[in-house]
């Protein structure tokens, strides 16, 4: 059983070190390899117990990249396309998440109910941040005072993809 959870740990952490998703078109090779592990079930010897353990790593390797693979694909369809970067979309939905005020504005979560631009494809769930017009946010505290969780809100949103940062010690949005 150790094996099995190791090798399905490995393969989770080795797609997560990849730098691209690669197509899912190997996925006979664990399947095959657990057929041969059935097979050798009622052999003896050293040598057997020993490839049917490398077996069953690999195996179980593979589905952990299968796994991650699935889950990262299902997180990636819910994403903003380009041609809707940047564009004006109107929005319902309710803040998800508590305010955070930063040095420029506030940054909330938000869960969008309803899009109300027609044709407009957006994610589901949004970072939304509203920048303040003053020096620092504390200046302008006004319309941000009344955004509190739970509560729902009609935006006119401009929405742009997430990408990394330069700053290696900073937070990167897109991970």
């Amino acid at each position: 059983m150790r094996i099995a959870i190791l090798g399905f740990l490995a393969g989770i952490f080795w797609l997560q070190q990849q730098a691209a998703l690669s197509p899912f078109d190997w996925w006979p090779l664990p399947m095959a390899a657990l057929a041969t592990v059935w097979l050798l079930r009622h052999r003896r010897g050293a040598l057997v117990q020993l490839s049917r353990a490398v077996l069953i790593g690999a195996a179980c390797a593979a589905l952990g990249v299968a796994w991650a693979t699935l889950r990262a694909e299902w997180r990636l369809v819910d994403q903003l396309p380009r041609e809707w970067e940047a564009r004006d979309v109107d929005v319902i939905g309710a803040i998800s998440g508590l305010p955070r005020l930063t040095d420029r504005g506030i940054r909330f979560e938000f869960d969008v109910e309803k899009i109300l631009t027609p044709g407009a494809v957006i994610p589901a769930r949004l970072s939304l941040s509203w920048y303040a017009e003053g020096r620092r946010a504390e200046d302008e505290l006004v319309p941000h005072a009344r955004l509190a969780s739970g509560d729902r809100w009609q935006f006119t949103i401009r929405l742009r993809r997430p990408h990394g940062t330069i700053n290696p010690h900073g937070f990167d949005f897109e991970a």
